[in-house]
């Protein structure tokens, strides 16, 4: 029977995407003074309380934050707090399934409503005025259930790489699924060049039930490998996964014989008139008749946009009786590669029900290419594929349903514009900020605000969503040669505008450079709620992105943008003014905050931090509440680094903060460094070549 969407129906995984609070009642900021709402500029980062990071949880959490004392106005004791916040949540290990909920600002807690037992999630929290968002507050992860106690467990389900694959990378991640409805303590992991793991070249035990592994070592190129899992039981390795393979393979590698692939699309097929309405004659173009109404056509148009991050999976052997092989995730322009697979048959599946976030599930659309998926779940190929052979063009199409009553909708527009700063992006920049410039969060960009000469950016591809950002997309469109976009939207409902600068649509016009407001961030996010009037604003929204090459746009192979490594530490620490235990503590970092680094020593034993947004006053012992630049120095080996500190600053000051600084010779500096030297002064004559002297 066919599955037929409802206009008031959710997907059960979705139902938790209601703006509602479900379950206990919720935790109340108290504070004394008058209780205001902060303005988007006096917004901080909410400070995570629990679940703690890879805490164990039961089977209904409760998230519980705090937001910091903020003074609005700055010099007055009235404290602030947001006019809401943004619950996000999603499930592991792929993260692919997703649910979260608003609540009001004087509210700092969530009751979940029932999870998967031994499963793995991540949650955040965004503070929101206006529609703005304030800085961000990292990602925390906890587990579901008890702890396993009794055994024998079942064996893990190994997912990426697919078996057989071939990678283009030699530094893989690996992915499976627990089969179990209690936390393991962690996993054996075992790497080996032959199938009997003889010559084991990698095997580690983790020390936490994260279903997802990253090899630290880039492995040997040219090289086929073979990998299991077994999850950890008070130190005892249980039954083994499948034992799956994979090939790392760059340029200059020789093909394996018989290798061949299989590579498709998943996209998104419209058809302009709605599903449950009458049969028009003549059909418009795109469309075509079913037995219960009319839907797209299945054949790709222009215009008809990839679906990033859609589950596909590949099986050995007819659909109906296929052995899993694993699976593939499309990417942001909806392409899958299935590298590496001998000759044989094979099954390419996508379930509707296993992707709620961007496809809906199958009760917010229908499959229309294969034909035959039409009204299930389920869309399958069947594939013989020849030794050697590579098959393109295994293509999925997917209709979101178009049933719904009409709505009223308005049009509202927006632009993307060059934001102009003359300080070039990541280059560790200490002199005076120049006009048009401001400095936020680590990074000196462009200052926000639109001025005469910043251009529109043409060719963006910007996606709306309807209610929550991990909705599935409603629209999307381009921006045209001045920069500019619109959307038909419906009217009071809450909606969100995506920009991704890394989408394979966007990252050949964007790259390289960074959102001015968020530049931490690829991915520009705005939600707001629209009561439109029919009007169309063409710059509504204003979208601020500063090129890392200035001032002009990219041209020629782009320089790749510098990143700042982020630091966690392992458990509190003491941040102190300078990189030695003899300066004095200006704040205390939390365990499992993730923080930019902004410098470093010589030799990469004390790292600078910018904390201050994450804290709040009893983490600062020793300095100036809530000072925004405030910078400070721990010891590296006291934490996890992510990231390359190649390109960060270096420090070249006093370690003893007793210390002289050394008497610096101006007469040979050059412009530069004599400009840099704060006991030197640069001479320009009009007549005679400048020179470098004492001040």
């Amino acid at each position: 029977m066919k599955i037929k969407p409802g206009s008031s129906i959710l997907p059960i995984i979705l139902i938790t995407l209601a703006l509602v609070l479900v379950g206990c009642a919720p935790k109340t900021v108290t504070r004394g003074g008058t209780l205001a709402v902060c303005p988007p500029e006096f917004l901080h980062a909410p400070l995570y309380v629990s679940p703690t990071n890879n805490d164990h949880t039961s089977l209904t959490p409760i998230l519980d934050w705090d937001y910091p004392e903020v003074h609005f106005p700055a010099d007055s004791e009235n404290l602030c707090h947001p006019e809401k916040y943004r619950i996000t949540y999603k499930k592991g290990p792929l993260f692919m399934e997703a649910g979260g909920a608003f609540v009001d600002g004087d509210q700092t807690s969530y009751q979940m409503p029932a999870l998967q037992a031994g499963a793995e999630y991540t949650w955040s929290v965004s503070s929101m005025t206006l529609d703005a968002n304030g800085p961000f507050a990292g990602i925390w992860r906890f587990f579901v259930g008890e702890n396993c106690e009794t055994g024998p467990l079942t064996a893990p389900i190994l997912l990426q790489p697919f078996n057989g694959a071939t990678l283009n990378h030699l530094v893989p991640t690996l992915v499976w699924q627990s089969s179990t409805t209690c936390i393991p303590s962690g996993y054996h992991v075992d790497i080996a060049t032959d199938p009997q793991f003889a010559n084991i070249v990698f095997n580690t035990e983790t020390p936490d039930p994260l279903q997802t592994f990253q090899v630290p070592n880039p492995l040997s190129n040219c090289t086929r490998y073979y990998w299991r899992v077994g999850a950890l039981m008070t130190y005892q390795v249980q039954p083994f996964s499948e034992t799956f393979s994979f090939r790392v393979a760059t340029e200059g590698c020789e093909a394996e014989p018989g290798a061949g692939s299989i590579v498709g699309k998943v996209w998104r097929d419209q058809c302009s008139v709605p599903h449950d309405g009458s049969i028009p004659s003549p059909m418009p173009a795109g469309c075509t008749a079913v037995s219960d109404g009319t839907i797209a056509d299945g054949i790709r148009q222009a215009g008809e946009f990839g679906i990033a991050d859609v589950i596909v999976r590949v099986g050995a052997g007819d659909c109906g009786a296929s052995t899993p092989l694993g699976l593939t995730i499309t990417d942001s322009s909806g392409d899958y590669y299935l590298h590496g697979l001998q000759g044989g048959t094979y099954c390419i599946s996508i379930d509707s029900s296993e992707n709620p976030i961007w496809l809906g599930g199958p009760i917010n659309g229908w499959w229309t290419q294969p034909q035959a998926a039409y009204g299930t779940p389920i869309a399958s190929f069947e594939i013989d594929l020849a030794s050697d052979q590579d098959l393109p063009g295994v293509d999925f199409g997917w209709q979101f349903d178009n049933s719904d009553e009409p709505v009223s909708t308005n049009t509202l527009g927006g632009v993307i514009y060059h934001d102009l700063c003359a300080i070039p992006i990541g280059v560790g920049y200490n002199g005076p900020l120049l006009d048009g410039c401001v400095q936020h969060d680590g990074y000196i960009t462009g200052d926000w605000q639109r001025q005469e000469g910043e251009a529109g950016i043409p060719g963006v591809t910007v996606t709306a969503h309807e209610n929550m950002c991990s909705n599935p997309v409603s629209q999307t469109t381009v921006t045209d040669a001045q920069g500019h976009f619109s959307f038909n939207l419906a009217s009071g409902i809450a909606h969100c505008i995506i920009v991704d600068s890394l989408s394979g649509a966007n990252a050949p016009v964007l790259q390289y450079g960074v959102w001015s407001i968020n530049p931490a961030n690829p991915v520009y996010e705005y939600s707001f709620n629209f009561n439109g009037t029919g009007q169309t604003d063409l710059e509504y929204f204003s979208f601020a992105w500063d090129y890392a090459q200035l001032p002009d746009f990219p041209t020629g192979e782009p320089t790749p943008l510098f990143e700042f490594p982020i630091f966690t530490p392992g458990f509190d620490l003491n941040c102190r003014e300078g990189p030695a235990i003899a300066w004095p503590i200006l704040a205390k970092v939390k365990s499992g905050m993730q923080i930019p680094v902004l410098m470093r020593t010589v030799n990469n034993d004390w790292l600078q931090l910018k904390p201050a947004g994450m804290l709040n006053k009893a983490d600062f012992p020793g300095f100036e509440y809530f000072r925004e630049d405030l910078r400070c120095w721990v010891m590296s080996s006291n934490g996890k680094l992510e990231g390359s500190l190649d390109g960060v600053e270096a420090y070249f000051g006093p370690s003893d903060p007793t210390a002289q600084p050394t008497q610096v010779a101006c007469a040979n500096l050059a412009e530069s460094a004599c400009k840099a030297q704060p006991t030197c002064e640069w001479i320009e004559p009009l007549v005679t070549v400048g020179y470098c002297t004492d001040k």
